[in-house]
């Protein structure tokens, strides 16, 4: 669905982010209720527009999140307690698979704003989609506001690659996701790829964005949440990987692989990269999803403590585990 804009200002900018689960079948009907509820919040004084993404969920639901955009944080909390606005969340109640959840967060309107593409391209069409993409990034370099693009390859041709355009602002931004040039560039796509659109201010980390808010997750549960995938990745290579790359690999004394001789320095930049590799496009990933819960910024307390505890008990195990193999075999 696209979004609109009323207007744009250079003044605070507020936001109203809601997020849902959709029932499973109940898409069709979602897009009805967000019509009827952006046509009413148009009426709302300093309504500036609404951004409206959505994410495949499994078991055929989908994930969704509105963004309303307001002029200041009094318009925000009027239309937000505003009796219109209620009944029309209370009719909706049948479409929502959970309650639910909403933010607010200021913004400067001319804060750096990132779209963040994700395209699944079959492996037989890449290079068409190569052809298209040269197309879409020498034109969008030309727009106002155009400040950076980043193109993520996937480990393999056939899958998920992922495309991260910078704007000076939110207003270039939209003007260039509303833009006639780039709908007719994006339609060249639509017979071979499979595409997902976000918007997220140009600062968030990749790796921890939930798609619940656009506040942020805190530093501390990202910090907790790269350690529990870091120490057992980087203790993996040690054993395997990098003593065979080294002097090999000795258990009780005795050396059952031979290594290849590498300075040890040079070993360690080969762990660097593959853990880059891994933790980029492999396992964080799919760590945040399984932790998408408590890595929402708007986790209860009770969500907060039971994901530490969960982090704490991963810590415990993946210790005792390494422990035991170094007590065990001798190394």
């Amino acid at each position: 669905m696209p979004s609109s804009q009323a207007g744009s200002t250079d003044a605070p900018v507020s936001f109203l982010s809601v997020s849902f689960p959709a029932a499973a079948g109940k898409d069709a009907d979602v897009h009805a209720w967000i019509a009827s509820t952006e046509h009413a919040a148009r009426t709302a004084d300093g309504y500036l527009g609404l951004m409206v993404d959505s994410v495949p969920a499994p078991g055929g639901s989908t994930d969704w999140r509105l963004t309303y955009r307001f002029a200041s944080g009094v318009a925000r909390d009027e239309w937000r307690s505003a009796p219109e606005r209620a009944q029309l969340v209370a009719d909706a109640g049948p479409l929502f698979a959970a309650p639910p959840v909403e933010a607010q967060t200021e913004e400067l309107d001319d804060a750096r704003t990132s779209m963040v593409i994700s395209e699944w391209i079959p492996a037989e069409r890449v290079e068409d989609w190569r052809a298209v993409q040269a197309e879409l990034n020498a034109a969008v370099a030309t727009r106002p506001g155009f400040t950076g693009i980043e193109v993520f390859e996937p480990p393999s041709e056939d899958g998920v690659w992922t495309t991260v355009i910078t704007f000076a602002s939110y207003a270039d931004l939209q003007a260039w996701r509303e833009s006639d040039e780039r709908k007719r560039l994006v339609a060249l796509e639509e017979g071979f790829a499979s595409s997902q659109v976000r918007v997220q201010p140009a600062g968030r980390d990749l790796w921890f964005d939930t798609g619940a808010s656009t506040a942020a997750t805190p530093t501390w549960k990202k910090a907790m949440t790269v350690l529990a995938v870091l120490y057992p990745l980087v203790t993996a290579y040690n054993i395997t990987l990098g003593s065979w790359f080294g002097r090999g690999l000795s258990i009780g004394g005795e050396t059952v692989v031979d290594g290849l001789g590498i300075p040890f320095p040079a070993v360690v930049f080969i762990g660097n990269v593959i853990g880059t590799i891994l933790l980029t496009w492999v396992l964080m990933p799919f760590v945040t999803r399984v932790m998408s819960w408590w890595l929402d910024p708007l986790a209860s307390k009770d969500e907060t403590i039971r994901g530490v505890m969960i982090l704490i008990g991963v810590y415990a195990v993946t210790v005792a585990v390494t422990v035991a193999i170094y007590m065990g075999w001798g190394f």
